[in-house]
């Protein structure tokens, strides 16, 4: 307690000699937050954004719906769904693609792991985020390979004040809680901003409704405890026709991994060492008006170790099954923009190097293997204005996948692919139709090439890229506070890329196709001052059209998600917001081939919040009906959840 009231104080203190920013100097902070959004490839004007779905949600939206995580927070995106599974990690979907088929990035440096192709983004720090750009269908061409499904861009915090602050602490039950700051000062050419946050929890609790199983007897989730610590920050230097920026960004987790509820076998795994660390290079340059340059490079490491136990006391590791299995991986990267604006024309010039290298060790005392990957991606994107509200966008890209090292055996041929897209946009006053139409692709993954899985598999490093071609059209309209966004959409997928039996073992084989299809809609509409109300539905229609089908369902993607948000202001400077959720039917595929329903389910969450000055304290109650649901087949979600905390912000 004398540690926090020595906070408090100090942060009054603070807060007491902050001066007040005249105009002269609110115009230097608007041209310092341009200037760091052009080098994260946020430009104020993309050619794609007059052809694609991009939905993005800021910091202050996020906290104000009640998210905890990156990942909770892109649950209120039509099209976005995520699961839990076996490994405790969470699985996002975009449009019914999976998250191999979709690029996460954070400031533009992709994340995805160099083996899997996947990242639990559930781990990331909301501390220093400014905000999350999600481009769904038709994405642009100059962002490198494997654009499949979209991309995931998390954008951090970029200082608008001289000196900025933020101090926050958070609690919940079962000794939940988490402490985060962040601080950021600026001055005429030199600027720097660090955040970090620490989460820590026992575990979450079941609904009261859960009834026990084999292995969970219900109450405290078994092994579903984690301890997240996380710092990044920014240095940036800048002169009159450019700036250079210096990145970083650290994770250090451990957490366990939830069991299967009712399997005979369970997994009794946990990750004592999951680390995330990044470093990035940024160099913006202006030789004259109508051509910027932009330019990266980059280096990515991840680190982590997974111990499966004997049982349930997760204390020994004497049975066949157990292991100490250990991933040491890194990228190292590098990335060019051009863009032009010339006449009618704004044109684009991406170059995307990138190597993936990968080292594991299955066991204690088993010989180590390593693989390596090289991925190149040219991209080029025009947008012509044909008339003042009509435009038509054109763009390609020459992808190509180069095999590196192979734990020694001899490498298979590169894979190329060529990636065209196409869009037209017309604007009416307040209101855009658009239409695109794109060709995307996805390499396979140092996994998918080269897994031996225990023994349990056969590697296959003559696969092919995954192929998608992809339609979208699309309406919007943005007045008086009111938007409208409708969308209808058409992917088919070939070569996908999955796991068939061969004898007594397994191989990744590219045999699948898919269609997935659908709609989205969402709409946002102030009632009256201080009282918004916002909707959105996403239908998706996702078919197995493979030859050798057994059924034409698909694991795990919900044709039905829709969320209702309803935020407003009362007396007292109080502030809530109240959020219902709904998760249509899904299915799974049992072990004797047939694919079972999952319930479909809702969730209601409200969260109230209460100003005082500089201070702003919280309470958060999640899933206010404690409704029993599953994310996964046999992967139970949280019960009903409450958090209280409070924010401090000079």
């Amino acid at each position: 307690m004398k540690l926090l009231k020595l906070i408090i104080i100090s942060l009054f203190l603070f807060s007491s000699l902050q001066a007040q920013t005249d105009q002269e100097e609110k115009k230097k902070e608007e041209e310092y937050a341009h200037d760091h959004q052009e080098i994260i490839v946020t430009a104020k004007k993309e050619p794609i954004t007059e052809i694609a779905n991009i939905k993005e949600i800021s910091r202050e939206e996020i906290e104000k719906k009640g998210a905890l995580n990156p990942v909770e927070a892109l649950d209120f995106i039509p099209g976005a769904f995520y699961t839990v599974g076996s490994r405790g990690e969470t699985n996002l979907q975009l449009r019914g693609f999976s998250q191999r088929q979709v690029v996460i990035m954070i400031d533009g440096i992709p994340v995805n792991l160099p083996y899997t192709g996947e990242i639990d983004l559930s781990h990331f720090p909301l501390e220093g985020l400014a905000k999350i750009k999600v481009i769904k269908g038709t994405s642009s061409t100059v962002y490198g390979s494997n654009t499949m499904g979209g991309i995931i861009n998390l954008i951090t915090e970029t200082p608008k004040k001289k000196t900025k602050a933020h101090f926050s602490l958070d609690f919940g039950r079962n000794l939940n809680q988490k402490a985060a700051f962040s601080l950021a000062k600026r001055w005429e050419k030199i600027g720097f901003w660090i955040s970090g946050e620490y989460k820590n929890s026992n575990g979450f609790y079941l609904s009261h409704k859960f009834e026990p199983e084999l292995n969970e007897d219900g109450a405290k989730r078994q092994n579903s405890d984690f301890t997240n610590r996380g710092v990044n920050g920014r240095f940036r230097y800048s002169w009159e026709k450019g700036s250079l920026f210096l990145d970083f960004n650290y994770l250090d987790n451990k957490r366990g991994i939830p069991p299967h509820v009712s399997e005979d076998r369970p997994r009794y795994w946990r990750f004592p060492t999951w680390r995330k660390n990044n470093l990035k290079l940024s160099l913006k340059h202006s030789p004259f008006q109508g051509l910027e340059l932009r330019g990266s490079v980059y280096y990515d490491l991840y680190y982590n170790i997974l111990d499966s136990y004997d049982d349930a006391t997760y204390s020994t590791q004497e049975r066949r099954y157990s292991f100490h299995s250990i991933f040491d991986d890194y990228s190292l990267g590098a990335s060019f923009l051009g863009e032009l604006s010339q006449g009618k024309n704004h044109f684009r010039l991406g170059l995307n190097l990138k190597k993936d290298a990968h080292r594991s060790q299955a066991d204690e005392f088993e010989p180590w293997e390593k693989y390596e990957a090289a991925n190149y991606s040219l991209g080029i994107e025009d947008e012509i204005s044909l008339k003042d509200n009509l435009s038509l966008v054109l763009g390609t890209s020459l992808d190509w996948l180069k095999p590196v090292y192979a734990n020694g055996e001899e490498l298979r041929e590169p894979i190329f692919h060529f990636n065209p897209l196409i869009g037209l946009s017309y604007r009416i006053n307040s209101s855009q139709i658009y239409f695109s139409m794109a060709r995307k692709s996805r390499f396979p993954t140092l996994k998918e090439l080269y897994s031996e899985y225990i023994g349990r598999n056969i590697p296959n490093p003559e696969l092919k890229e995954e192929k998608s071609m992809s339609y979208e059209l699309g309406f919007r309209f943005l007045a008086s506070g009111v938007s409208l966004d409708v969308s209808i959409f058409y992917s088919n997928l070939k070569d996908l890329i999955v796991q068939k039996r061969t004898g007594a073992l397994f191989q990744m084989q590219n045999v699948d196709q898919a269609v997935y299809s659908g709609a989205e809609f969402s709409f946002n509409f102030p009632v009256k001052d201080g009282y918004d109300l916002s909707f959105n539905y996403s239908y998706l229609q996702a078919k197995n059209t493979s030859s050798d089908r057994i059924s034409s369902r698909l694991e795990y993607k919900p044709s039905h998600k829709l969320a209702l948000f309803f935020s407003f202001k009362g007396p007292f400077s109080l502030e809530g917001m109240v959020k219902s959720a709904y998760t249509g039917k899904r299915y799974f595929e049992d072990l004797a081939g047939i694919y079972q329903p999952l319930s479909p389910y809702m969730l209601w969450d409200i969260r109230l919040s209460r100003n005082l000055g500089r201070f702003e304290i919280y309470f958060l109650l999640k899933n206010i009906l404690d409704v029993n649901y599953e994310f996964e087949d046999g992967f139970p979600g949280p019960g009903r959840e409450i958090l209280v905390g409070f924010t401090w912000k000079n």
